[in-house]
């Protein structure tokens, strides 16, 4: 409890309302389990005990129209008609019997139930049947004397019947005394939960009751030392107004002052921020004319590139033309070497036409020894004279243009090779010279490149440096424009903390009051 009353008012407050809202759970819990276990008491009689007494009573009441409809049977002067309407009658009732106390024993729990359950089954089979086989009147009207019947009725037939409804009697019975002991129990349990919620509500008030009183105890102890403590402090706190009154005269005229000498330093930070941003602004277009003169030597470079490129290729293009020149002198001296052999086989078929000529002139001579004889042959002889003498002629023609031809030939190749050795030399002096100046020209214009550069990171560097500085000034700027305002507001803060420092001082004077009237109350 201690430990309660150390704790802060709020929390006090909170334990006593938490306690409070836990006793009102306990209760509502026990209340709502006594009323659930009545009402599981009361809903069994409603939904059991209630129709399972209903059902033996309504089949009780068709048993029994059964039975009048059986004895109106045997009244004298009843007509066919009405004899019709009571064997319907009977036969009905008779039948609803059994289909009511059917639904009965589906709700029947109890072994005793059960029990007289199955003797009803028994005597009502045995007076069903008895009806049956002795009153056959009771189906198809009278075929005999109806004194006979009468005796039947009242002495067998009846003495069945009242077995059958004693055991109706008695389930009747039985069902009454199950409703009746769970209403008792459901009475006893609602009793005892009566008792049980007035105990715990009495508990719980009482419990609450005392706590409530130490935490005002508690309570009224606390406001008692807050209040001594506030009537002490009441004092300084107008001493502290007179003081802070005092002080906030002069944070006035000092923060006038301030004011003053910001706005002097204001004016000249404006003038430099706006020099500053001059000379960013000249940095910047340097940096950008810089930037394209870099982009113009970018490109003069790669045109370098380029030109060197094309000159490495024409060099190439003239290697490989000196290779298929090379080729063709080849091919051409091949054809020389053609023409010679063909020139040596001419040789070969001079002698042939010589060793010919002179087959036929021996021909001829032994033809004409031959006389008459040799007629024939000396044609042949003949004609193989001139056949060697046109080949000998085509073979000197042959000869006369081989010999033209190689000597032209070979002048052809040799003019060639040299007129084309020396285009090739020529253009390898010039490609290499163009090479050479390409290289310089790359070079040059590569050191230019790191000129630019250099120029380039410089001017950036200037132009981020007066960016930055330009922001400095703005950021000064802005903070020596905070810093009036700040004055400015100091100064109106300075004359508003006088008025609330006489405020304060006339608010003590009530608070001591308000004090006392506490004090009065507590």
């Amino acid at each position: 409890m201690k430990a309660i009353l150390n704790l802060k008012l709020k929390y006090q407050i909170s334990i006593l309302v938490a306690i409070a809202t836990i006793f009102q759970i306990i209760i509502c819990v026990v209340s709502f389990n006594s009323l659930s276990v009545v009402n599981s008491n009361l809903e069994k009689v409603f939904q059991n005990r209630l129709p399972s007494i209903d059902n033996i009573v309504q089949a009780d009441r068709d048993f029994q129209q059964a039975l009048v409809a059986e004895r109106t049977l045997l009244i004298d002067g009843i007509d066919q008609k009405e004899i019709k309407a009571q064997i319907g009658d009977y036969t009905k009732n008779r039948d609803q019997v059994i289909g009511r106390f059917k639904k009965y024993a589906e709700l029947s729990e109890s072994e005793v139930e059960k029990k007289l359950i199955k003797e009803f089954y028994e005597n009502y089979d045995d007076w069903k049947k008895y009806s049956e086989k002795n009153l056959p009147f009771l189906k198809e009207g009278y075929s005999g004397k109806r004194s006979a019947y009468t005796e039947k009725s009242l002495k067998e037939a009846s003495k069945r019947f009242e077995k059958s409804r004693g055991n109706m009697d008695a389930l009747q019975e039985e069902i009454l005394n199950y409703a009746k002991a769970e209403f008792q129990e459901a009475e006893r349990y609602y009793s005892t939960a009566k008792k049980r919620i007035f105990i715990l509500f009495g508990a719980c008030l009482l419990t609450t009751v005392i706590i409530s009183i130490i935490v005002i105890r508690g309570v009224n102890k606390s406001i008692g030392n807050a209040l001594s403590t506030i009537t002490t402090e009441s004092d300084n706190i107008t001493n502290i107004s007179v003081q802070l009154t005092d002080k906030s005269t002069n944070l006035s005229s000092a923060s006038t002052e301030q004011a003053s000498n910001v706005s002097e330093t204001s004016s000249s930070l404006h003038e430099i921020s706006e020099m500053v941003k001059k000379n960013t602004d000249i940095a910047v277009d340097s940096a950008n004319i810089v930037n394209k003169g870099q982009q113009g030597l970018n490109q003069g470079l790669s045109l370098i590139n380029t030109l060197n490129d094309k000159v490495k290729e024409v060099n190439s293009a003239s290697i490989a033309l000196a290779g298929k020149v090379d080729a063709n002198h080849s091919r051409f001296e091949e054809i020389l070497s053609v023409f010679e052999n063909i020139q040596s086989k001419t040789s070969v078929i001079n002698d042939i036409v010589f060793q010919t000529k002179l087959l036929s002139f021996n021909a001829s001579v032994e033809a004409a020894r031959a006389g008459e004889d040799g007629k024939g042959f000396s044609v042949v002889a003949e004609e193989v004279g001139n056949l060697a003498t046109a080949s000998g002629k085509s073979a000197s023609e042959i000869s006369e243009l081989l010999d033209g031809s190689l000597e032209n030939i070979s002048n052809i190749i040799n003019n060639s090779k040299e007129e084309v050795t020396g285009a090739i030399k020529s253009n390898e002096v010039i490609i290499e010279e163009a090479l050479r100046l390409s290289a310089e020209c790359e070079s040059v214009l590569k050191q230019m490149e790191q000129l630019f550069k250099s120029i380039t990171e410089s001017t950036n560097e200037i132009a981020s440096s007066s960016k930055e500085q330009s922001a400095g000034v703005d950021e000064i700027n802005n903070a020596v424009h905070e810093i009036s305002s700040a004055s400015q507001l100091t100064s109106q803060n300075a004359n508003d903390v006088e008025v609330s420092a006489s405020q304060l001082n006339e608010l003590s004077k009530r608070l001591v009051g308000s004090l006392e009237d506490l004090k009065k109350i507590i």
